[in-house]
Parts: structure tokens; sequence; C-alpha cells
């Protein structure tokens, strides 16, 4: 249960009264409530976690750098349904907050104002800006330097009590990868024509072990060497004409719409042996989306990202139901 004295109105004005005459001030249930006498209040408590209170002064603090757009909206109904709007956004942010902070004391984990200055500087040099352009930049914001001090104290708490939830829960493995880079592929080459030669190596019938890997050799070899010049004097080359898509199967297509022209596809393995592709032109599409081996760093951290933005709405969604939330706002 909250404490009685949270329930009370405290003074920000430099007087023992909480309240102020109203005069000029926005819309909104966070920005202005009267008591029964026309008085406004300058604080209460507009939600509580548990028993830790969040008081209007925050919320107003915090929600302070996204008021200007929501003052834009056209009438004055919007305005002020606009406005609601940050409020309430801004203290589910506070709200959740306070959860992180409740579980990272749980877990004995903390942020330290050295590891604050560190994650500052890491972000000013991936900003390209000298320390002056980069605190003109926070403050063009609507943040002063121990607001945005403070933003990243949070952030990186969070991010700490997530790793720590997370800790073997989250994984990106190589078929997840290679699905996702078949689904780049196959939007890239949406529209696309090629025209090609295959390089077909085939496996002789009943084929052992050893010379499947001499087989696959001999394509990777070409897949190294072969150049517009040569191609079509290789043995095993057959000009494939143009081919759109849908022409031919999945692994296939994905080699022709990601091998750049004039170049040779990497090994295509298929049952019956390995082919290389080798483009000639192409037409149509978005199709230059780089092989797998390039793409699949980029794949792989989007596909982490994603992972761990579940891991923290699931982690959001599991401190709200241990916890006890009142909104007043």
């Amino acid at each position: 249960m909250i404490a009685p004295w949270l329930a009370l109105v405290v003074g920000l004005s430099g007087a023992s009264t909480g309240f102020a005459q109203r005069g000029g001030a926005d819309s909104g249930r966070a920005e202005a409530r009267l008591d029964d006498e026309g008085w406004e209040v300058l604080e209460r408590v507009v939600a509580v976690v548990d028993d830790d209170p969040v008081f209007l002064s925050e919320l107003r603090r915090r929600a302070a750098p996204f008021l200007a757009q929501a003052a834009r909206a056209r009438s004055i109904v919007e305005r002020e349904a606009a406005i609601d709007v940050v409020y309430r956004q801004v203290l589910e942010q506070l709200i959740d907050e306070r959860l992180v902070e409740r579980a990272a004391v749980r877990m004995q984990l903390s942020v330290t104002a050295a590891d604050v200055d560190r994650a500052i500087e890491n972000v000013r040099r991936q900003s390209e800006l000298d320390e002056t352009q980069f605190w003109q930049a926070i403050a063009a914001q609507g943040m002063t330097r121990g607001q945005y001090r403070e933003l990243i104290r949070r952030q990186l708490l969070s991010f700490r009590v997530l790793n720590q939830r997370a800790r073997g829960r989250v994984d990106v493995d190589e078929a997840a990868v290679r699905a996702r880079y078949r689904e780049m592929a196959r939007r890239a080459h949406r529209g696309v024509c090629v025209q090609a030669y295959d390089v077909f190596f085939a496996y002789p019938p009943g084929a052992d072990a050893t010379t499947v890997a001499r087989v696959r050799a001999e394509a990777a070899e070409a897949a190294r060497t072969l150049t517009p010049q040569t191609v079509a004097q290789h043995p095993n080359a057959v000009d494939l004409g143009r081919i759109c898509e849908g022409a031919v199967r999945e692994e296939l297509a994905t080699a022709l719409a990601t091998t750049p022209v004039g170049a040779a596809s990497d090994p295509v393995a298929v049952p019956e042996g390995v082919h290389v592709l080798f483009v000639r032109e192409r037409s149509g599409g978005n199709s230059e989306i780089g092989s797998y081996e390039q793409m699949r760093p980029q794949i792989a951290r989007e596909l982490l990202e994603e992972a761990m933005q579940r891991m923290e709405r699931q982690l959001r969604d599991e401190l709200r139901r241990g916890a006890v939330i009142e909104r007043r706002l």
C-alpha cells in the first residue's frame, strides 16, 4: 500500500502549498487538474507500481519533448486528444522503467557513471560529431545533459536486465538466417529476367563419397576461374538463354538473383550434381542483394535484434503480471 504521505500534495513553487491559480496551462489530464476551490494541482501521484509512486512532475518533465508536435494539431479537440495520448504513452513507459529498476535490484544489477560516460562517448563517435556539436544536438531535442545521461542510464540498465533474463533463451540458428536470405532473394528476383550459362557437374550413377567430393571440387574450381571470355568454351556449359522468374527451381533462382552480372555463382548442390551459374545480363527487379556469405552477418544481426525485441516484450509482460499497478491519470 502507498504510504499516507505520498497522497499529500507536495509544494513545488517555494511555498508550502501544492496548488497554484490556473492560468494558460495546456489542456490535457496531466496538464491541469483543479481542486474543489478552483486551484490547479501542481503535484500528485499519477501511478503506483507496487509501493513505488510516479509523480505528475516527472510525467510532465518526461513528456515535454513530445508535446510540441502534439500541440500542432489543427483544432483544440485534436490538440487535447494528442496531448492526452502523449501523457498516457509516457506514463506506460515510466511504469515499465519502475518495473525494470525493481527487477535490477533483485538481480543485483547496476549502471555506474563510468558506464554512462562510455556509452555516451560511443554514441558521439558514431554520430561523427565533436563534443560541442553533440551536446548542441541533444539540446535541440529538448534535453539537458543530465536528462540525456539519465536516459542512457535507463537504457543500459534495461539492456542488462534483458540480457540477464534472455541468457540461453535467445539464439539465431543457421536455418533461420538461410530462410531469411531465401525470402530476400525471392523478393529481389520478382520480375527479374537473366541471360545465363549453366555449368553443370553431374554425379556419376552410384557415386560414392569420394566421387561426390571430387565433383564438388571441380565445380568450386570452375566457380573461381570462369570469366565472361571463358565460360562459353567450358565443356559443361549450356546457354540457358533468357530466364525469367519462376522458370527454374528455387535454389537456382536464388543464385541467379544474387550473382553479379559477369560473374559465376557459388556452387549450387542438387541431388543430381552441382550447378555453377554464370550471369551474362539481368533486367528488371531489384536484384543486387549480395551473396549469402556477404549478407549473412547483416541478416544474423537483424534476426538477433528481432529476437531481443520479442524478449523485451515478453519481459515487460512478465514484470507487469508480477506487479500491482494503479494508474491515476
